[in-house]
């Protein structure tokens, strides 16, 4: 879990850029400038890594007292297996909320870099319920979602393959056959993959806004005045909005 953790701390800032910029563009049909979304993923940074961590703990505690239950087995095996059938219900418990998680904590990503105020466990109460209270609109948005990642991951991948089979043959026509080590080779090649990252998540934000109509019939424009704009400066009133014309 350690190392799974410390990829989300790695890929925070670029996710949660991807996040935000497709949320943006999505409501308001606009970029929002790198500086003011960077100090926007800062801000909310501990509420974002939360909404990871609390599922997990989530998950254990519901499934901890499958620990005692094996060391229980061990003294009697009988009374292991009823003390596990009794506690079927937090085993019920834990696979809902690990199976919920899988769609939640990105829902729950975009809530916090979408909405005013919205802490950790706001935003995990959205994706979860935005994934059990409206799953066929889930599945439906997936679905979706998948063929455009998939046609587009694809014309990328083939770009790649074909603009580094042209850039190989033509290096070689001029190496006199000289073994090169293969790290261009090795990150053109894995374009694709980073694309695919990255087009996933801005999905992401897609999905959450259909999502938030659908379980709040609010329409996807209307969020655009919610959206937060952190750290921006009052602008100062001009002179003639603040005088008024002599009677």
């Amino acid at each position: 879990m350690a190392k799974q953790l410390v990829m989300v701390v790695l890929w925070l800032v670029p996710l949660g850029l991807v996040l935000r910029q497709s949320v943006t563009a999505c409501a308001e049909r606009r970029t929002m400038g790198l500086g003011t979304s960077l100090r926007l993923i800062g801000s909310r940074a501990i509420a974002l890594l939360s909404a990871v961590v609390i599922p997990l703990v989530a998950v254990w505690i519901a499934a901890a007292a499958y620990l005692l239950l094996g060391l229980v087995a061990r003294w009697s095996p009988l009374l292991g297996d009823v003390g596990m059938l009794l506690c079927v219900p937090l085993l019920i418990a834990a696979g809902v909320l690990a199976l919920g998680a899988i769609f939640a904590v990105p829902l729950s990503w975009a809530s916090i870099l979408t909405e005013h105020d919205c802490d950790t466990f706001d935003a995990l109460s959205r994706g979860y319920e935005y994934t059990f209270r409206r799953p066929l609109h889930l599945v439906v948005y997936l679905v979706a979602a998948w063929l455009i990642h998939w046609v587009a991951f694809h014309l990328v991948q083939y770009v790649c393959v074909a603009g580094w089979n042209v850039a190989e043959r033509l290096v070689s026509m001029t190496a006199n056959g000289t073994d090169l080590p293969g790290i261009t080779q090795t990150f053109v090649l894995q374009i694709p993959e980073l694309f695919s990252v990255v087009m996933l998540w801005s999905l992401v934000g897609g999905i959450y806004l259909l999502l938030r109509r659908d379980a709040n019939h609010q329409e996807v424009e209307d969020i655009s005045e919610q959206l937060v704009e952190p750290l921006n400066a009052a602008r100062p009133a001009r002179a003639d909005d603040s005088t008024s014309d002599p009677e």
